[in-house]
């Protein structure tokens, strides 16, 4: 249940921040959007590697808060900066807040997914992983219902970073609770302590020789430049379609909302059953297919 809430604050933060540093910077500086992806990309790397050299030398626990309180911080400082700046540093700010949307959102899902693997064991994430990411589903839809319907009552963009504050301020005091209450550093993931075992002595470079090493690390670095180009295309057309800026947030929002609810049947509804008639491998071949007929 605690996982349920945090994932659902943290669902809101994600979903109200990303969509509020998009219309910023589309609607602002859309001339530098090249440069803001290779920012956000290289930020998002950063900070990944830091993650994982930090969760080796401190407690899990303590590095999870903090890095909720740090998102905290700098979201309260990217909207305090934007507030009292005049208009050529405030450029500034709005391209700071669309490059945080990468690191923020790999922080905050290794996060959750390390408190997820450390409170349940193999058998137990089997059961409950295919609804535990209901909760940040579940506000991501809210949120951008709510977003065209509050726009009448908060018309500055700037101010949904309010939301996205006490949104993470909540997951953070929930994370508080879940860390009282759990020792996760004494906590083991059962995923086979021999294999484990057996793959830590390999060294690296022995890795770097595998081929199936190679192929797996191409996967997601083929799936990201894909990625990439779709969003660059996307934003790019956004920005010249909606030149107002509430225009530009409100189609955004509705953007979100669609391929929410796409993903949620899918997620519900298709892929169980396809996995389960026709296997993993069909599955898995599914998805370029499909990307590569709606990109032709």
């Amino acid at each position: 249940i605690l996982l349920l809430i945090i994932g659902f604050f943290q669902g809101a933060f994600l979903v109200t921040f990303q969509i509020s540093a998009e219309a910023l910077f589309l609607n602002n500086s859309p001339h530098l959007l090249k440069e803001a992806i290779l920012v956000s990309g290289g930020l998002g790397m950063l900070t990944t590697a830091l993650f994982s050299y930090l969760q080796n030398k401190i407690a899990f626990g303590k590095l999870a808060i903090g890095n909720l309180l740090l998102i905290l911080l700098i979201t309260g400082a990217i909207y305090f900066a934007y507030i009292f700046s005049d208009e050529v540093f405030r450029d500034y700010v709005i391209f700071v807040m669309f490059a945080m949307i990468g690191p923020f959102t790999a922080v905050i899902l290794l996060g959750f997914w390390g408190v997820f693997g450390r409170l349940f064991n193999l058998r137990q994430s089997k059961r409950i992983i295919g609804w535990i990411d209901t909760g940040q589903l579940t506000a991501a839809i809210i949120a951008t219902i709510s977003i065209p319907l509050l726009g009448r009552l908060m018309p500055e963009t700037v101010n949904f970073l309010g939301i996205s504050g006490v949104s993470i301020l909540l997951a953070f005091f929930t994370l508080l609770i879940i860390v009282s209450k759990n020792d996760l550093d004494k906590a083991e993931i059962d995923i086979g302590l021999k294999e484990v075992k057996g793959a830590q002595s390999k060294t690296k470079v022995s890795l770097f020789k595998d081929n199936y090493v190679w192929l797996l690390s191409g996967f997601p670095i083929f799936s990201m430049i894909t990625f990439t180009f779709i969003q660059f295309s996307f934003q790019n057309v956004a920005s010249l379609q909606y030149p107002n800026e509430n225009d530009l947030r409100n189609f955004l929002a509705q953007f979100h909302l669609g391929y929410l609810l796409l993903g949620f049947i899918l997620q519900t509804f298709v892929n169980d059953k396809i996995i389960g008639v026709y296997g993993l491998k069909v599955a898995l071949f599914i998805l370029p297919i499909i990307v590569g007929v709606f990109t032709i």
